[in-house]
């Protein structure tokens, strides 16, 4: 018997309604995917193959230890990170961000071994960490993913940026 996409450790789903609920703030969402898909296409000149979501969260009390040494506990929050991504030929990952005028395309190779200059920050880094991330856990479980591939990638957060909240990625 098949899992019931619920249960996958990444749901999928094909419609906002179960991530958002219904009312305003499924329409408020549908409006930010529809806004993500028109820049994707503006930058990329073809629509994205897939979306992701990740929420933001706050830390209470708990799990971990925060920077100024309490104890802390991640809570998920309203407020979230969308991503409209499309596979690439070009063995280049291009990230952008619907707030172009602030955050500027960054590019990169499709390389998971690459290293990050850390004297010269850009906003895109953010990224790299998660693909890196990606390939060090599969090589960590003795996971095959292949070759790494080429993307393009349309950024949404609306994530506050004060210290107090972040969002995975």
């Amino acid at each position: 018997m098949a899992a019931k996409h619920e249960d996958l450790p990444v749901p999928i789903f094909t419609s906002l309604e179960p991530v958002y609920g219904t009312g305003s703030q499924l329409e408020e969402s549908e409006l930010r995917f529809t806004h993500l898909k028109s820049k994707f296409i503006g930058f990329f000149t073809h629509p994205p193959d897939i979306f992701a979501r990740s929420p933001g969260r706050v830390n209470l009390i708990g799990e971990h230890i925060d920077y100024e040494g309490y104890s802390v506990l991640p809570m998920a929050i309203r407020q979230d990170t969308i991503i409209a991504i499309r596979r690439n030929d070009t063995k280049v990952l291009k990230i952008a961000n619907v707030n172009s005028d602030k955050y500027s395309l960054c590019t990169y190779p499709a390389d998971p071994e690459q290293e990050i200059d850390l004297k010269n920050h850009r906003w895109g880094h953010y990224f790299i960490c998660g693909y890196k991330g990606l390939y060090e856990y599969a090589k960590s479980k003795g996971i095959d993913v292949g070759e790494p591939v080429g993307l393009d990638v349309v950024v949404d957060g609306i994530v506050p940026t004060e210290r107090s909240c972040s969002s995975y990625m």
